[in-house]
């Protein structure tokens, strides 16, 4: 009877996990050598929200921000080790996946990706080997016309769009209209 009772106890705490687990319809990756507050990281969410579309058809829309705290080799920063070895290991991840199409970043971050080619222009073209270029390849938040209320303490991070074209999740299951929809909602947050 005890042992009837706990495997109840555990399909139902099963159960309840699937039904209550969140699903985002878009995930953004947040690429900083800090921490930024939970609930500002919160209120950025749920402004990107506004724009976006209810992509997974559950009757509301949900942005998700990935934190992936990284301590360039170059910095001044310090880093928990083991924090930066997660941070690492699930932004490779999401790279090879595609979990994110969006990024925000700060200016070292962003400098240490585009080494390996990983922004877009904004508009979705893609650089040249060796593009600075820069300024087409991202935007501050406090630039973006519909999120400048929304910054506050995150102005120093800019806002851009990974390389979908020629990589290996390109025309993977979904993968290209989730691409098209998540440069949609950059579109819309940027004021394009």
């Amino acid at each position: 009877v005890i042992v009837a009772f706990g495997l109840i106890l555990l399909v139902g705490f099963l159960i309840h996990d699937l039904a209550t687990q969140v699903h985002p319809d878009y995930q953004i990756a947040l690429i900083t050598e800090q921490a930024y507050p939970e609930d500002a990281t919160e209120a950025l969410q749920n402004e990107i929200a506004k724009y976006g579309k209810d992509l997974n058809s559950d009757g509301k829309v949900i942005v998700q921000i990935s934190k992936y705290v990284i301590v360039d080799s170059t910095s001044s920063r310090t880093a928990d080790t083991d924090t930066q070895a997660a941070s690492v290991t699930r932004l490779s991840g999401d790279f090879q996946t595609g979990e994110s199409m969006i990024f925000i970043t700060d200016d070292v971050s962003f400098k240490t990706r585009e080494k390996d080619s990983i922004f877009s222009y904004l508009d979705g073209s893609i650089p040249k080997e060796g593009a600075t270029d820069y300024q087409n390849m991202r935007l501050s938040l406090k630039d973006c016309k519909k999120l400048s209320g929304f910054t506050d303490g995150m102005g120093d991070l800019s806002v851009s769009l990974r390389v979908y074209k020629g990589t290996e999740i390109e025309g993977k299951k979904g993968k290209d209209s989730y691409y098209a929809e998540s440069k949609e909602l950059l579109e819309k947050i940027i004021g394009n």
